[in-house]
């Protein structure tokens, strides 16, 4: 059953214990990343660059959010609450090979150096920066008419803005599946000891404090 805050926010809640709110938390975390990745990609795709002079910079702006944001689902160092024994990047490349698109690992590569491209480094020397000295075009007498830096334009690769929907949408699926796996798990625990004994622990939204209730032994993870 999945479950919508907005369905919910006036009644009395109490929250899961630590261990298994924060898997639920992060593999939510991840599915909303994809989300909004398919979103941001699916704006590109109706921005029109021709007539509108802000194209160009919105298309850009929405492409290095979505492929820094997808870069940074897969961040190697981070360690996982779904399971602390592995990375994010693990879990989420054997959520790679589930989702079903035939060119998932090409995309993904592809993705990723985009990103590694609008972040703080360089791929390679295309992107450097250069300074260079601009001469006298040949219908006018040599001379020296000025200096300049100029840098490799990145834009949004149009080629990969669908392919990058198609994968996000399909890894948010993916992920959903386990987001409500783990709502399952959490309403079984809350629900063991009887629904009335919950209310001892129930707090209103407007409290601004939610109190824990208490973890009975199911002891499973998402």
């Amino acid at each position: 059953m999945s479950d919508e805050i907005s369905d919910f926010e006036s009644y009395p809640r109490v929250v899961p214990p630590p261990a298994i709110a924060t898997q639920v938390a992060d593999v939510y975390s991840l599915y909303q990343d994809f989300v909004l990745i398919a979103a941001w990609c699916e704006m590109i795709e109706e921005t029109d660059t021709e007539d509108n002079p802000d194209g160009g910079v919105i298309t850009l702006g929405l492409w290095r959010a979505a492929c820094i944001t997808y870069r940074r689902c897969w961040d190697p160092t981070g360690r996982s609450a779904i399971d602390k024994s592995q990375t994010r990047m693990n879990l989420l490349d054997s959520w790679l090979d589930q989702c079903g698109i035939q060119h998932a690992r090409d995309t993904h590569q592809r993705i990723v150096k985009q990103a590694d491209k609008n972040a703080a480094h360089r791929v390679d020397d295309s992107e450097q920066y250069q300074v260079a000295v601009f001469l006298a075009p040949s219908t006018e007498p040599p001379a020296v008419k000025g200096v300049a830096t100029f840098a490799a334009v990145l834009s949004a690769e149009m080629d990969l803005v669908p392919r990058l929907v198609e994968l996000a949408n399909a890894l948010a699926a993916v992920i959903w599946v386990e987001v409500e796996r783990g709502y399952d798990i959490i309403r079984e625990l809350a629900e063991q000891d009887g629904v009335e004994n919950l209310y001892q622990w129930a707090k209103m939204p407007e409290s601004g404090e939610y109190q824990e209730f208490r973890d009975r032994g199911i002891g499973r993870s998402v």
